[in-house]
């Protein structure tokens, strides 16, 4: 468990609270409109997106201790890469000036994108939470949950502790400083460490743990049998869930790629926007661990629908920004689709579909929540560009959980089926 929140703080660069903070300094580098840049994110990340059904399936084959040393490896170089862009665009201008900066910019942004998206949000995210499905089942739900408390913390702190360090020691020596730590660091941590199920150990799932109680399980713990890709794929409540993690994860990283310059539209200074996180952090925290205990002894889909219901919040609160209301229900409504997210994307999967084929359903899962996470930043963006601010997606984003918390009341486990 402790192997595995480690592995998905490391992929803090991957993903968008991780660079965040480095937005506004490679559109100046790299000579990008904010439009550019946010395309560029899009393209790189989509198609490091559409690799992961591959990774997915080779996580089946190799393994969670091969897979995070090839990830953590890769992330490792790729911030070395992004330490390095300013110096790589004045060669490149010197090389082919032809090209133009913008095109040269954009290229190099494209590339960085792709492999950072791949290795950091995609691959070690995945790895560690399959990981950790393969090694819990009655108590899953609560190792999940304390897992997400403490990235949670990490995750919300992350821009505070990044933009600190850019203040620092600058922006390059900060993406150095991440590539030994959560790259090099990190692949000796999985080499040592990481075990891909307990059975290679000589273990079982939860150590032999059984609930010590007179009622029999709850239905929804009851594996029947394990589900392939395709069958999984074939059920209407793996699109419920996996639509919604996908939703949150359009909404969340749109916004907090663009997070300083939704501050200064909103005329939040960009200290105090940032310090929304924290708060965010601590809501977050409190329903990933109730979502987490009340997940084995409930049905999922109660619990989808209460995380709908956060996105729907949170979509409503820029309707009172900058108010005191706002600020509240966008805590609230972060805090819940968060909370809802870390508790339920690690948990839902085994218990629906068995584990003998978890990293392949996990793969398709990262991909759709990858891909979904790309468009978040251009559609802000464009729509900022048309219309000036950001009500539209926040709006979008509370229609389209509304209608998914609707459909979460038939997203039931397929195994129930198998038991009729």
């Amino acid at each position: 468990m402790a192997c595995s929140a480690m592995g998905t703080l490391a992929s803090m660069p991957g993903q968008t609270m991780g660079f965040s903070v480095f937005i506004e300094i490679l559109m100046q580098e790299l000579h990008l409109t904010r439009d550019q840049i946010s395309l560029a994110y899009m393209i790189g990340t989509i198609s490091s997106g559409f690799l992961l059904p591959w990774g997915g399936v080779w996580f089946d084959r190799l393994g969670a201790r091969k897979m995070m040393v090839l990830a953590s490896t890769g992330l490792g170089l790729v911030c070395l890469y992004f330490s390095w862009v300013d110096r790589l665009w004045s060669n490149l201008m010197g090389v082919l000036p032809w090209a133009g900066a913008m095109s040269i910019g954009f290229g190099i942004s494209l590339l960085g994108f792709f492999c950072i998206r791949f290795t950091g949000q995609g691959m070690m995210s995945m790895v560690s939470t399959a990981m950790l499905g393969k090694w819990f089942h009655y108590r899953r739900g609560l190792a999940q949950s304390s897992r997400g408390v403490v990235i949670s913390i990490g995750f919300s702190a992350t821009p505070l502790v990044l933009n600190a360090l850019l203040e620092w020691i600058g922006w390059q020596a900060t993406y150095r400083l991440l590539a030994i730590t959560c790259g090099f660091v990190m692949a000796g941590v999985a080499y040592v460490f990481f075990r891909d199920n307990p059975e290679e150990s000589g273990l079982t799932m939860d150590g032999d743990y059984r609930p010590q109680t007179d009622k029999a399980p709850i239905e929804d713990l009851l594996i029947v049998r394990d589900f392939n890709r395709g069958e999984a794929l074939g059920t209407f409540s793996f699109w419920v869930f996996n639509l919604t993690f996908a939703v949150q994860a359009f909404w969340i990283t749109g916004y907090t790629f663009h997070i300083v310059s939704i501050g200064e539209s909103l005329r939040i200074p960009t200290a105090e926007i940032l310090a929304l996180f924290l708060p965010i952090s601590v809501v977050g925290v409190a329903v990933n661990f109730t979502m987490g205990w009340l997940s084995e002894k409930t049905r999922l889909k109660y619990l989808l629908g209460v995380m709908n219901l956060g996105q729907v919040i949170g979509g409503l609160s820029i309707l009172l920004m900058p108010g005191l209301g706002g600020k509240l229900l966008f805590i609230l409504g972060l805090g819940i689709s968060g909370g809802g997210f870390g508790a339920l994307s690690g948990v839902v999967w085994p218990r629906f579909f068995g584990r003998s084929h978890l990293g392949a359903i996990n793969g398709f899962f990262m991909s759709t929540t990858v891909i979904s996470s790309s468009l978040g930043p251009i559609f802000f963006s464009l729509l900022y560009t048309q219309f000036g601010h950001y009500q539209i997606p926040f709006l979008a984003m509370g229609v389209i959980s509304l209608s998914l918390g609707l459909a979460s009341l038939r997203a039931d486990n397929p195994q129930r089926k198998l038991k009729a």
